[in-house]
This record gives structure tokens, sequence and C-alpha cells, in this order.
């Protein structure tokens, strides 16, 4: 049988690396609070957490990712930009990412957004609005995050400092 400390020890260190994926977007953050809850119910036989708590939890992590990953897309598109644009705006996040860690990744998305946007319109005021679009659907993205991972926390501990 497993140790409760290695299960209490394996959760709340998923939470926090989970927790570390609110800043550092390449760290699957819903995911892994998800299979921080999986693992202490799996290795506490689910007597505090039910099956049902584990898998509406994974339904909630599972839409929470969807929702975020298109959330930057669909604030550009939202304020006009084209496929190419928010195309831009994804591998502007990425560039800007990996050359500059975690200041690149506003800044890029904006960028690759407002590149794209002007490269097919050759116009300023529609590249910039896809620009703002795109960085407005990412901090609506990481908010939504936000609420989610500290809701799935949040319920989490209700349920076992409850039982």
């Amino acid at each position: 049988m497993i140790s409760q400390l290695f299960v209490i020890f394996a959760t709340f260190t998923l939470f926090l690396v989970g927790l570390a994926g609110l800043i550092m977007p390449f760290i699957p953050g819903l995911p892994l609070i998800w299979l921080g809850i999986f693992i202490y119910g799996l290795g506490t036989s689910f007597v505090k957490i039910s099956i049902a708590f584990v898998v509406w939890s994974g339904i909630i992590a599972l839409l929470g990712m969807i929702i975020d990953f298109l959330a930057g897309l669909l604030g550009a598109k939202v304020f006009g930009a084209s496929w190419l644009g928010v195309l831009g705006a994804l591998l502007g996040l990425i560039l800007g990412f990996s050359f500059f860690n975690l200041p690149g990744i506003f800044p890029g998305a904006f960028a690759g957004a407002f590149l794209a946007e002007y490269i097919q319109h050759q116009e300023g005021r529609i590249a910039a609005k896809a620009g703002v679009g795109s960085l407005l659907g990412l901090l609506l993205g990481g908010l939504l995050k936000l609420v989610l991972s500290l809701g799935l926390i949040g319920a989490f501990l209700l349920k076992i400092l409850s039982s």
C-alpha cells in the first residue's frame, strides 16, 4: 500500500507545479492539478473524494485547457484578425517565450498578430487592433486558468477537510 504521506506529498507537489503553469505557458497546469486529485483519490481508495469528483474535476480541467488555448486565438479573431493574424499571434507567443521567457509572451503575441496583419493589409490600425485582441484573449485565458486552478484546489481541500 502506498504511504499516506507520499500520496499527500505527491498531490501537493503536483498542485504547486500546476499553479506554476499559470505563469509558465508550457507547463500544463490544469492537467497537473487534476493528476494530483486523481493520485490522492487512488492513493486513498477514493474514501474522502469520490470517483465522480475526480471525473468532474477532470472534465473541468480539460474544458479549461481547451478554452485557454483558444482564448488568445479567439481574442484576435473577435478583434478582426484574419486566420493569418491568429497564426501570427500563436507563433509570436512561442517565439517570444523562446527568446525572452515569460516577459516575451505578451509582446510576442502582440507582435506576431500585428506583423501578420500588417503584411496582409498594409494598415497599422487593423494590425494594432488584431494585436490588442490577441493580448486580451491571452489575459482572459490566463484569468480563466487562475479561477479554475484555484477552484479545483479549493474544492479538493473542502472535500478532504470536511470528511
